[in-house]
This record gives C-alpha cells, structure tokens and sequence, in this order.
C-alpha cells in the first residue's frame, strides 16, 4: 500500500500549509489536543488494535490525495473506529477528513481538518533540524506521507541513515516544496512507537524488541519492492562481505535502482578502497537522479569529480555541481557535503569553504556547528563564549548533541565538575552518549559520588538508544542473574551495532554450549568470521586456544602454532606472549624454552600485559626455584608500574596463599587488592583473591561475606554450565569453609598451574 501512496499523491494540498494555523474546531466540541492524545495512546492503547485500524484506507480508496465517495459513504462507522483505536494517525484523520469532503460533510471535515492540523502541529513541533533534533514520532509509515502531503509537499525520495536499528531505525524523506521550490528533509520514526506499545511482549526492555521491528519492517517494504529499504538491506550485505569487489557486487542492484545509501557506500568504497573497474556504472544512477532536480545524488555527483572518482578530477564541475544541489536543497546539501570531508579528516577546499560561510551568513547553523566540533576534537581546545552559548542553545540540544560536545569540551580540558554539568543536561536531554558516560560513572565511578541504582536506569536508556556498550553492560546484569537468552540478545543487538567486543563476550556465551543461544561450535564459526572479516588477531588467538583443547573443533596443535604465527610475526605482542607460553609450557609438542624465549623477549620489551603475567606465571609455578619465583614478583610490579591492572591479581594471590615464606606477604598483599577497586564489581576470581587476602591478613569476617557472595553468583552460573562452574565453586566452598574455621588458605602449586 505505501509504495502506491508514495508513487500517486502529488502537490496537492489543504487549505493550510506545515506553518499555517487551521481552522478552529467546532465551538461545541473542545479543542483537539494532540500532545494529551500521544499520551494517552501510548500509555494505553492497543497495538493490535491500533494497526488493525490501517485496513480501513484500503477500504476507503485512500491514496493519501482522494477516496473513494461512495467507500466512504459506506464506511463511516469503519473510519470512525479506526479513528478511535489509532486516534494519532495522520494518515487515518486525513482518510476521515477526506472521506467527509466526498460526502458533502462539512461540519465533519471541519472537525476532521481541526484534528488534522493539531497532530501535524504537534510532530512537526516535536523536531527540528536532522542530526540534533529527534525524529518525528509516527505510527506507521502512511503516517509520514499524509503529514508532508497534508503540508502541501510532494516526496521525492527516501533514504535511510545508518545501517543498523539504534533503539530506533528513522527514515528520511525529502519533501519537494513547490511554493520555495525547494526540498526539506524531514526525519520519522514509528519504532519507538510500536515498542512502547507492545508493552506485555515477553521481552519488553531489551532492546533487540525494538531492532526486530526495525528489522522485519525493512524486511518487509524490501520485499514490497520499496527503493530505500531495498537500499539498506543491500548495504548491510555489502558490511559483511569480506572485500571490496564482493562489497560492491552487493551494493550495485539497489544503488542502480537510486538507493542512496547504497550510492553513497559505492562511492566511498571506490575513494578509500579503489581497485580496476569499480567505479564503473556508478555515474548513471546518479545522473539520472541529478536530472531530476534532486539534492543528494547531485552532491554525491559533485563529490565524484571533486574526488576523481571513476572521472577526472574536476574541482570547476564539482562546485557547479554542488551549487545546483545547494538551490535544490538550501538548508543541507553543502552541509552534508562537507561532512564527507569531515569523515576523510581533511581540510575543506577553498571552494567549499567559501560555500559554507555563504550558507552560514544565510542563516543555516550547520557550517558553525561543523567547525565548532572540529575544534572541540582538537588537543587543548579553546572555545569562546560565543561558541559555549552556541552549543548550549536549545537549538542544538533537541536531542542534547550541544550539551554533550560541551562535555566533551570540559572533559580535554580536565575540567570534572563542568563535564559533569554538562553531561546532566546532555543525558536529561536525551543524548544516549552522555546516559552511557553518566550512567558509568554512577555504576562504576568513585564510591563518594556512586549512585548505581540511578546509573543503571541511564544505562539502560543508552543501550536503548543503540550505544552498545551500554548494551554489553546490560547483558552482563542479566548474565550473573542467570538470564542467559535475555544476555545473548542484548548482546545480538551490539554486535549489530558493529561492536565486536559484543561478538567476543557473545563467544564466551556460545562457549557455555547452550543450545537455545549457541553452542562452541557456533563460537569456532565466529570467530573465523572476526579472522576473516575484520582480519582479527584477537579471533586467531581464541581459536588456537580451541585448536589446542579440542572445543568446537578437532584438537590440532599445528594449527594453532599457525595462527599464532600470523600475527606474532607481524609484531603482535599478545600473540608473541601466547605462542611463547606455548613453547614453554609445550602445548605444540615438546617443551622448548629456547623458542619461548624468542617470543616473549619482543612481548616484555613491548610491555605487554600478557607476557608479564604469563611469564611471571611461568617462572612461579613451574620454575619454581627462589631465583624464579624473585623474578616473577619482579615482572608483576613491572607490569602494575606500567600501568597494567592484571597483575594486581596475580601478584595479591601470591603473597596470600603463597606456600613459599620467600613470597607469602599478607600485607603486600592486602595493599595490592585495596588498588583494585571496589570487591562487588570485580570478576569472580578477583572477588577470590581479595577474600584470600582478607583472611591472609585475619579479617575473616569480610573473607567469608565475599566468598560467600561470589560462590551464589557462581551457583547461579552453574544453573546454565554445570561443567565448567562446578568445580570453581566447589573450590570457592573449600577456601570459604576454612575462613570459618579462622584458617588462611595456602596453594598448592603444582595443582594450580596447567598453562596459559
């Protein structure tokens, strides 16, 4: 239905544009209020019902412009319906207005109109200009049509802005105004909208409800045959295909067609990752959209022979270009423009220069806000109060962005209070980034200011919002209350954002062998994606680690001295220290220390993290002469002196259940796990080590709390992987039981240590 309403309705307008004030409503009948309207739907209505309601445009002929007279006749009860179960519809109060003209109705298309132009009123309040303001709320795509066709303008094309759902998925429309003959971009989103509505869905509050409306909607309009959801979904192919030519095959069958996205992404592609023939094709679409006198695949032109792009470079033909866009589209196509130069990192020309300083004397707000953020990225940056009272203007803080660069700005300049000022407004404004920042340091940040409870409900406005890692933080509440799906789906939702933190902390979670999330199988598949994909020395070091246990694949100790060998011969010093522990500890055959030492020599000189704990470890547990054991402790203030945190650890467990008098110090011991911060949040391990020191130094008391807590967290583990937290807890029980007794435990070394 949308894709006939999009191609049929044309400049035809009411009485009233986008800023003209309607007709009043009937004296009779109180005022239509739209805002108490929203309010009272998403609190209360019903989303089956709601959608349902949409059957009637078809029922009444509508096409966002006419109807059918005599359908509308017959249907007046079925309109009236649909207006009480989707009472903001614009779409549905513009059928009903429609409907009441055709049938010589005037006092019910007066009444309609008055209803019409309040919700219109109220979403084009609720925005401002894309990019810092938020979109306009909808219920459902039609919505957006009737909105601009309701204001007099014609959609010339939609295009979307990211790839991925970030709480919400808002699609663009550029509206042709035949009065300015201009076009205005509007942005909408019905995502929001149908997740506050189906509250009773099982899970409601995850944000992976919200991407898998986002998804199946675009889903859906692609198969429909619609441009732009064509267009995104290619694009998204086009992310996960390993190189440029299996890139560009993707994107070619959408950008031809005129997905923007998609044409956008081509060009790129062939800028930063040119190779023979890419550029082929790429003008046509572009042209033919020129031709049609629209704005963005005319700056995408001016980029091509402004970069030399599959043409000669053409600085002349590039500006005629872009000065067609920027009469087409006055308010942004030299903004958007020269945001492309903004993500190369490069200065403007001084032709776009100039075009922006022209485009800021007429008004616009974009070309100072771009340079302003620009200076705010530099080191020791020096804003003027000019520029502070710009950011913090309401202006820039419809969706808090101004705030949020104003802390950013205090932030370089070591300024805490003024950043955390900052950050309030930005947050209550609704800038997902300042909820992550402010919600971490209310989590994590120093025990005087923290206040968790209020930083995980900002969290968890972020991770709505798309920032993923509030989403990892999430799914790691819901991993240690035993709510491992709820985990695996937060986590799902990051990785889509294109964190591969998340696929990695999603790999742990596969590790556990749960069938209904995935399985180590699963874990091995990804993992040569990440190998693959993004060419991840990271994922290679896991996988040997898999190679060397036989977990997910067949064990193969060759293997995995090859892919550690990648990359430590490319001067990687984590795989140096890991291949090195290898040939220590002889997991790829015979011990050979001569070899080991080759590795970990580049590893330490690197100062990496791993080769002094994992030498270190060495040395301790296997070595095990007093010389050794010096050195060790030797490596690990090392590694604490460079500013590393895994030792803390490693070196805390020593000097607490050291069985050698060389290296048991109990007070070493309690001042090291004192730098590690705050018990409750560190890892389990941790937790045992800090409780081991408690008792080393005779505090038993806070010994046997914490153990006691970290054994239910690992209870609740060993609920969804009996094999691999059983034995740590049953350890956990062994230590707890002799801090009742007033007793410290002691290690013994040979049965700690299997290796890295």
């Amino acid at each position: 239905m949308i894709a006939r309403i999009r191609a049929r309705f044309s400049c035809a307008c009411l009485a009233f544009g986008l800023g003209v004030a309607a007709p009043a409503a009937v004296a009779a009948e109180p005022a239509f209020d739209a805002a108490q309207a929203w309010e009272r739907f998403l609190a209360k209505g019903d989303i089956t019902k709601a959608f349902a309601a949409f059957d009637v445009l078809d029922k009444v002929g509508y096409d966002a412009v006419n109807v059918d007279a005599a359908q509308c006749g017959r249907q007046q009860q079925a309109l009236r319906k649909a207006a009480q179960d989707a009472p903001v519809s614009i779409a549905i109060r513009r059928a009903a207005f429609l409907c009441a003209q055709a049938v010589g109705d005037d006092a019910g298309a007066e009444r309609e109109l008055a209803v019409l132009a309040a919700l219109s009123r109220h979403a084009l309040a609720s925005t401002g200009e894309p990019g810092v303001s938020k979109p306009i709320r909808i219920l459902a795509p039609v919505d957006a049509v009737a909105l601009l066709v309701t204001g007099g303008l014609r959609t010339s094309y939609f295009y979307y802005g990211q790839l991925w759902p970030k709480g919400s998925l808002p699609q663009f429309a550029a509206a042709w105004d035949p009065e300015t003959q201009t076009e205005r971009h509007y942005a909408f989103d019905v995502i929001d909208t149908i997740y506050t509505l189906d509250r009773q869905n099982a899970i409601h509050g995850n944000v992976a409800l919200r991407n898998s409306y986002a998804l199946n909607l675009v889903n859906r309009w692609a198969e429909a045959g619609e441009v732009s959801d064509l267009d995104l979904a290619a694009t998204r192919a086009a992310h996960e295909a390993p190189d440029p030519r299996g890139k560009l095959a993707a994107l070619k069958p959408a950008a031809q067609k005129g997905g923007l996205l998609s044409l956008s992404t081509w060009l790129t592609l062939c800028d930063q990752r040119p190779f023979d023939g890419c550029a082929d094709d790429l003008v046509e679409p572009l042209l033919a959209g020129a031709e049609r006198g629209e704005a963005y695949p005319t700056l995408l032109l001016a980029l091509i022979h402004a970069r030399g792009i599959g043409v000669a470079r053409d600085e002349a033909a590039a500006m005629k270009l872009l000065d067609r866009a920027d009469a087409i589209w006055p308010s942004g196509a030299v903004g958007q423009y020269a945001v492309y130069w903004e993500m190369l990192g490069t200065p403007y020309p001084a032709a776009l220069q100039t075009r922006l300083e022209r485009m800021q004397a007429h008004g616009s707000r974009m070309p100072r806000r771009l340079a302003i953020h620009r200076k705010v990225d530099e080191a020791k940056a020096e804003l003027s109060a000019d520029e502070i009272a710009f950011l913090a203007d309401p202006a820039e803080n419809g969706n808090g962005l101004g705030f949020a660069m104003l802390a950013s700005y205090y932030q370089g300049r070591g300024e805490a209070a003024e950043r955390r000022r900052w950050l309030e407004k930005a947050a209550a404004a609704g800038s997902a980034r300042a909820q992550e920042e402010l919600g971490w340091q209310l989590f994590y940040g120093e025990a005087a200011t923290r206040d968790p409870e209020r930083g995980g409900r900002l969290i968890s406005e972020a991770a709505q919002s798309g920032r993923t890692w509030a989403m990892r933080h999430m799914a790691e509440q819901e991993r240690l209350a035993g709510r491992w799906k709820s985990a695996g789906m937060w986590l799902f939702a990051a990785v889509q954002g294109d964190d591969v933190d998340a696929a990695f902390d999603l790999i742990d979670i596969f590790m556990l062998d749960m069938p209904e999330i995935g399985t180590s199988k699963d874990a091995v598949a990804t993992l040569r994606s990440l190998s693959d994909t993004y060419d991840s020395a990271r994922a290679r070091r896991q996988l040997a680690e898999l190679a060397l246990e036989g977990v997910g694949m067949p064990k193969d100790p060759a293997q995995a001295e090859r892919w550690l060998l990648v990359d430590a011969e490319k001067g990687d010093h984590q795989s140096q220290a890991q291949l090195a522990m290898g040939y220590f500890y002889g997991h790829f055959g015979a011990i050979d220390e001569a070899k080991g030492q080759q590795w970990i020599q580049p590893a330490l000189e690197g100062k990496e993290e791993r080769a002094f704990t994992g030498y270190a470890g060495w040395l301790y547990h296997r070595k095990r002469t007093p010389e050794s054991r010096a050195e060790a402790v030797a490596l690990w203030n090392r590694s604490i002196e460079a500013g590393q945190t895994a030792a803390y650890n490693e070196l805390a467990w020593a000097s607490c259940t050291s069985p050698y008098p060389d290296v048991f110090d109990a007070q070493r011991g309690l001042a090291t796990v004192e730098k590690m911060g705050d018990p409750a949040v560190l890892d389990l391990p941790e937790q045992d080590t800090v409780a081991a020191c408690y008792a080393a130094g005779g505090r038993f008391a806070q010994a046997i709390d914490l153990q006691s807590k970290a054994i239910e967290q690992l209870d609740v583990l060993a609920r969804a992987n009996k094999a691999r937290f059983k034995p740590m807890a049953d350890d956990f029980r062994v230590r707890l039981a002799l801090y009742r007794k007033g007793r410290v435990y002691l290690s013994r070394d040979e049965d700690e240590v299997a290796g890295p």
